[in-house]
């Protein structure tokens, strides 16, 4: 049976570096994909998000702050202070969706984060689904949520046919054993 961690957490709590020290550390032994969002500063403010597809390490801009892009790609979802990259959105999705299906195995998958437009049918649910959808029996996905959203990602993976667990982050060695014992390679990746 395929795995999915679900880590979560509020906002700034290390879901995403929690994914980010992850992925570096699978990196050697096995084939990892899928999407980490960073947060994006200036100064000490968050301006907005930016996506990383994990398997080939590219950033592109998925989220921003309202006012700051004036350009038709850019579209409001419901919060006023943020706007949306389109373009973002659409790459991000399309990483997600072939991260099951093109890669060897095992993988590991990251999808970070399932968020409110996940949760209204938006956003990067078409990849999320994807994701739950192809994953395989020798396949791990991690998935970042709030801790408001955990009861609905939970009931996803489990309607998915996938075995579940959650935990929060800040602990990579427990994830990493987690990780490891669904991989099957928990000696190697130590």
């Amino acid at each position: 049976m395929s795995h999915v961690i679900v880590v979560y957490g509020p906002i700034g709590s290390g879901k995403t570096t929690t994914c980010l020290e992850l992925a570096e550390r699978a990196r050697s032994e096995v084939t990892v994909a899928g999407i980490i969002t960073k947060r994006v500063f200036v100064g000490e403010d968050v301006v907005g998000y930016d996506c990383i597809d994990v398997s080939s390490c590219e950033a592109f801009p998925l989220v921003r702050l309202a006012g700051e892009m004036d350009d038709p790609d850019w579209l409001p979802l419901y919060l006023e202070k943020f706007v949306f990259s389109t373009s973002g959105f659409q790459r991000a999705n399309e990483v997600l969706t072939t991260s099951v299906s093109s890669f060897g195995q095992p993988n590991l998958i990251f999808v970070d984060e399932f968020g409110r437009l996940e949760e209204r049918g938006e956003g990067l649910l078409r990849g999320v689904e994807g994701v739950m959808e192809g994953l395989r029996e020798s396949d791990v996905a991690v998935v970042t949520c709030r801790t408001n959203l955990l009861s609905h990602v939970e009931g996803m993976v489990i309607r998915a046919g996938h075995e579940v667990h959650a935990c929060q982050p800040g602990d990579s060695d427990e994830l990493w054993s987690h990780i490891g014992e669904a991989l099957g390679v928990d000696e190697e990746l130590k």
